[in-house]
């Protein structure tokens, strides 16, 4: 299923040619550190406070909606040509 995604979305219409090979990876390696140190906050916040199971799971999913809308999608305007 994530495959025929791929192939309407990306390599059909050809959005691959769009992207500035050294600015996408620029963003990426910027997004995925962002997210590696988010990660690492959240096992040291989880070691130190223990809160409860429903608090977690909300907080990781509005951290994860806010990062998808913001970073995310500023990381993939940059990278176009």
């Amino acid at each position: 299923m994530y495959y025929m995604k791929d192939q309407f979305t990306f390599y059909m219409p050809r959005k691959f040619v769009q992207k500035d090979p050294v600015k996408f990876f620029k963003w990426h390696l910027i997004s995925e550190t962002i997210i590696f140190s988010l990660v690492v906050c959240g096992a040291l916040l989880f070691s130190i406070t223990f809160l409860n199971d429903y608090l977690l799971i909300i907080i990781f999913l509005c951290i994860k909606i806010s990062f998808d809308l913001t970073i995310q999608k500023m990381a993939e305007l940059k990278s176009n040509q």
